[in-house]
């Protein structure tokens, strides 16, 4: 009998936890669209196209000469496929399932706050071309401040950044070699699997390799942060509610790399 009081109160109190959090007020469109645009994802997202067609341009750059005129198609279909626009409803989709007003209300707080937005600058200013140079160049001098490698690890883990990069690395050079094989043989099959097995010998070096770099550009992005508002920041980041917004800001990256990615296998194919 006490086992089985136990257990219906256990019921019950599930019970009482999901009706709860079925009854949480769904964040609404404003607070949705003042998110994306004060945390920054509404420009990070519409550069990533354009990171993938710079990635073309590249591989075409250091490869055997290609018709410019089936280049040009192709790159067409690649951005018709990667358009911002679907992808950031994606996402805006997956943060919806997962966010209540009440989350939306801390995040605001948080994203409209002095700190909050010098963070967010500090993170675009570290973006372009010039950032990264100086960021390579004083890696070795960031990289010995062990106690801000510590804060950009403690970040990192907060909001999954190497696993996000990771898979927006992957998907992009899927895109990229999916892309350049139709240019160079546009009768043939392009045999994706096939590529990505051959990345998944790769995975454990890939891994590191762009560990390094996600710490590296976090110490070089908040170097001018004190160490006291870089604890503000973590302790921000490791809140329930933080944790699930950014959970669900990676899993709908994920999802609209992956849709865009087998649009445009489908179209090439």
């Amino acid at each position: 009998m006490y086992l089985l009081n136990k257990t219906l109160k256990l019921i019950l109190l599930i019970s009482l936890l999901l009706s709860t959090n079925a009854l949480a007020k769904t964040i609404n469109d404003k607070s949705l669209t003042q998110i994306m645009e004060l945390s920054g994802l509404n420009e990070q997202i519409a550069q990533y196209p354009l990171m993938i067609v710079a990635g073309m341009e590249q591989a075409k750059s250091q490869g055997s000469p290609v018709d410019e005129n089936k280049f040009s198609k192709v790159k067409s279909l690649l951005l018709d496929s990667y358009n911002a626009n679907i992808m950031l409803r994606i996402i805006k989709d997956e943060i919806k399932k997962n966010t209540s007003q009440k989350d939306a209300d801390v995040l605001l707080k948080w994203y409209k706050s002095k700190l909050g937005m010098e963070i967010t600058q500090a993170e675009k200013d570290s973006t372009n071309t010039s950032a990264y140079e100086s960021m390579i160049q004083e890696a070795p001098v960031l990289l010995q401040n062990k106690k801000r490698v510590y804060f950009a690890r403690m970040v990192d883990r907060s909001i999954d950044a190497t696993q996000m990069t990771i898979q927006i690395q992957k998907n992009s050079s899927v895109a990229i070699f999916t892309a350049i094989s139709k240019i160079m043989e546009p009768e043939k099959d392009i045999d994706v699997e096939k590529f990505k097995i051959m990345m998944a010998a790769q995975d454990k070096q890939i891994e590191v390799n762009i560990e390094q770099m996600t710490i590296l550009s976090f110490v070089y992005s908040y170097k001018n942060i004190s160490i006291q508002n870089l604890e503000t920041y973590v302790v921000f980041l490791q809140k329930e509610d933080v944790r699930r917004f950014n959970k669900s800001i990676v899993n709908g990256i994920v999802k609209a790399l992956n849709n865009a990615s087998d649009k445009m296998t489908k179209k090439l194919n």
